[in-house]
């Protein structure tokens, strides 16, 4: 059995409804990993993958550096500038997710979220 990225963001939308903090942590976390599957799928089809230039880091540092540095060998414009934004919005996703999954002394309400995940719902439409 295998998920696909809308599956985790349609989960993270339904924890997002719930009433509890710990479900709200858990929407911003499958609204990050719905985004990084999308970003990691569309940087995939690229031409050739981004330079890992940038800061240190595990699988997801690693992508976001890469969609920020697109290679030489993408051509599109658009493309080049997608790249760009895709990895300033996945980072952005990405400290929430860590907030929310690491920083438990911290308060994560329905607000953020509800944003999240309309945060993702746009991140993939641009895909």
């Amino acid at each position: 059995m295998s998920t696909a990225k809308e599956e985790l963001l349609t989960l993270a939308q339904e924890l997002a409804s719930s009433t509890t903090e710990a479900h709200w942590r858990a929407a911003v976390s499958r609204a990050y990993y719905a985004a990084y599957h999308g970003c990691k799928d569309w940087h995939a089809v690229l031409p050739a993958p981004g330079s890992v230039s940038g800061p240190a880091g595990g699988v997801h540092q690693t992508l976001i550096n890469q969609l920020n540095n697109p290679a030489p060998e993408v051509k599109n414009p658009q493309d080049k500038k997608l790249s760009k934004i895709l990895s300033i919005r996945l980072g952005l996703l990405k400290h929430k997710r860590h907030a929310s999954d690491y920083q438990l002394s911290d308060t994560v309400d329905q607000v953020v979220a509800r944003n999240a995940c309309t945060e993702v719902a746009e991140l993939l439409q641009k895909l």
